[in-house]
C-alpha cells in the first residue's frame, strides 16, 4: 500500500495517457484526420514506445541468452564426458597394442627354439627384492616344476624356485644366490655368472681360464654346462673386464639383456628338445 501511495500520481498519469491513447486509437479509425492534441500526444509517446520496445526486446534477448548459456553448458559437459571416455579408450588401445607387441615377440622367440614353452604373466614383485624374485600366474596345475628356466624374447630371466598350484616364484639371474653357466659367444670361453648387489642389475662373470678371451661389448650366453639352462640363451653384454683378487681370476661385469624393471610377460621353458639328454 505504501508503494501505491508514493507512486499514485505517476500511476494516475500513466493510466490517463493509456486511456487517451486507446480512445485515440479507436476514434482515429473513424476519422480521416487526427487532431492537434492527438499529434502532440503521439509525439510525446513515441520515445516512450520506443523505450518500451527496447526494454521488451532486451528482456527477451537476455532470456534467450540465459537459455542458450544453459544449453552450451550442458553441451560442454557432455563433450567433456565424451573426451574423457575416448581418452580412456585410447589408453586401453595403446596398452593392448603394446601387450600384443610383447606377446608377438615372445611367440617369435618361442618359434625359433625347439623347446616346449608356456607364456606367463608377472603378477607380483617385492619392492625390497626387486632384482631377486618375481611371481608368475602359472603353477603346478599348468605343468610348472622347480628349476625350469624362465626367459623373454630379450634373453634369460631366471629359474623357478617355488611352485604352488596356481603360481610360481622365479629367482632372477640378478639375485646374488643365482648362478648361471655362461660363455662368451665370440671366443666360447666359459665361466659362471652371478648376480651383484647394487643400485642397478649387473652380473659378475668369473671365467674358468685366466687367459680367457673376453672384451667389453662381447655377448654372453648360457653355456649349457648345467642341468637347468639350455645352451645359447642370451644373458647380457660385457661392459668391463678386470682381474679378480690377487689377479688370479679373469672376470667381467655384464649388463643383462633383459630389462628387469619392465618385466610383464615371460616364457617358461617346459622341456628340452625331444631325444636330447639333460646335461
Amino acid at each position: 500500500m505504501s508503494f501505491l501511495r508514493r507512486h499514485k500520481q505517476t500511476i494516475t498519469a500513466a493510466l490517463v495517457v493509456a486511456v487517451t491513447i486507446a480512445v485515440m486509437g479507436l476514434t482515429a479509425r473513424e476519422r480521416e484526420r487526427i487532431t492537434y492534441l492527438e499529434v502532440v500526444v503521439l509525439e510525446i509517446m513515441a520515445p516512450l514506445q520506443g523505450a518500451l520496445e527496447f526494454v521488451t526486446s532486451s528482456v527477451v534477448s537476455v532470456s534467450d541468452s540465459i537459455a542458450e548459456v544453459r544449453v552450451l553448458r550442458e553441451e560442454n559437459r557432455r563433450l567433456e564426458e565424451e573426451v574423457a571416455r575416448l581418452s580412456h579408450l585410447l589408453n586401453d588401445l595403446e596398452e593392448l597394442m603394446r601387450e600384443n607387441e610383447r606377446l608377438r615377440d615372445l611367440l617369435g622367440f618361442a618359434s625359433r627354439y625347439p623347446y616346449d614353452t608356456m607364456a606367463a604373466e608377472v603378477i607380483a614383485r617385492s619392492p625390497g627384492n626387486w632384482f631377486s624374485t618375481l611371481t608368475i600366474d602359472k603353477g603346478s596345475r599348468d605343468g610348472v616344476v622347480v628349476d625350469l628356466p624362465v626367459v623373454t624374447a630379450g634373453g634369460l630371466v631366471g629359474r623357478i624356485v617355488r611352485v604352488t598350484p596356481r603360481t610360481s616364484t622365479v629367482m632372477l639371474i640378478t639375485d646374488p644366490k643365482s648362478g648361471v653357466g655362461a660363455m662368451i659367444r665370440r671366443s666360447r670361453d666359459a665361466g659362471v655368472a652371478t648376480g651383484q648387489l647394487g643400485s642397478e642389475p649387473l652380473l659378475l662373470l668369473k671365467m674358468f681360464s685366466t687367459k680367457a678371451d673376453v672384451s667389453p661389448g662381447d655377448t654372453v650366453v648360457t653355456s649349457g654346462l648345467s642341468q637347468i639352462f639350455p645352451e645359447g640363451l642370451k644373458i647380457g653384454t660385457v661392459v668391463e673386464v678386470s682381474r679378480g683378487e690377487f689377479g688370479l681370476v679373469t672376470q667381467a661385469t655384464v649388463r643383462p639383456a633383459v630389462d628387469f624393471d619392465r618385466l610383464e610377460e615371460v616364457l617358461v621353458i617346459l622341456a628340452r628338445p625331444r631325444g636330447e639328454e639333460a646335461r
